[in-house]
């Protein structure tokens, strides 16, 4: 049932307000957000492509084409969760300054 439909059916009972009503249940501003991904998503999912391709070209696998590529994350099932780290973990905090330098 659309939003319009429930909206009419309220004004009809009656009770409240059927205007108030529709801007509680009108989502239409955020159908497109859950479509739209960050910049991070959006590198990875054209990084993992790439790795793809080769791995297709080269005859292997992607985790073997991603791992030689020193992007072993893009071979996880998702590139936030392989990125992610656990601040509270010294020695995953000593990693990653490593890494950066």
């Amino acid at each position: 049932m659309s939003v319009e439909r429930t909206v009419e059916i309220a004004a009809k009972k009656g009770g409240f307000s059927s205007h108030a009503l529709k801007g509680a249940l009108d989502s239409s501003p955020l159908w497109g957000a859950a479509k739209v991904e960050d910049t991070y998503n959006l590198l990875g999912h054209a990084l993992r492509k790439a790795l793809q391709i080769i791995a297709v070209e080269k005859q292997q696998e992607l985790e073997a084409i991603a791992s030689q590529s020193g992007a072993s994350f893009l071979a996880g099932p998702s590139l936030k969760a392989s990125l992610d780290l656990d601040w509270d973990d010294p020695q995953a905090r000593t990693a990653s300054e490593n890494d950066d330098s």
